[in-house]
């Protein structure tokens, strides 16, 4: 019995081994294609853009935003309004440049949240905002 354990767990780390190299193997492959329009290998792109900081205009709207109940370090914007995100999304994808009419709970909080809209729509229009980033750590 010990003998079917132990070559049991021999050929789990077998397979867990050749998968990991196989991994490795087509993630290389990936790196080194080139892509199209002379942008160069995708190996190459943490290199052409370096890694850049938060600055002080971006962190001031993470700011604003939080007043507006918006997190823009949350994996998916909008958990806490739904409808806002639905809507926003249903916008983005239609194909007409036309905006529909927002439905009335969307309406309701535009209105009510008027002033600090305003607030971040000017900042936006008067600041160059930086976000943090790290291609060389890869994508999470």
């Amino acid at each position: 019995m010990r003998k079917i354990a132990l070559w049991l767990v021999v050929a789990v780390i077998a397979a867990w081994a050749a998968f990991y190299a196989f991994a490795e193997m087509r993630a290389r492959e990936y790196a080194a294609r080139t892509w199209p329009a002379g942008l160069g290998l995708v190996f190459d792109v943490p290199r052409r853009y370096p890694p850049t900081e938060i600055n002080a205009e971006a962190k001031k709207l993470t700011t604003l935003a939080s007043a507006l109940d918006i997190d823009f370090g949350a994996r998916r914007s909008g958990k806490k309004q739904p409808e806002i995100s639905d809507y926003v999304q249903a916008e983005l994808a239609r194909r007409s440049a036309v905006i529909e009419a927002p439905p009335p709970i969307v309406a309701t909080y535009l209105a009510d949240h008027d002033a600090a809209l305003a607030v971040v729509r000017q900042h936006l229009l008067a600041s160059t905002l930086q976000w943090q980033t790290r291609l060389d750590e890869g994508m999470d």
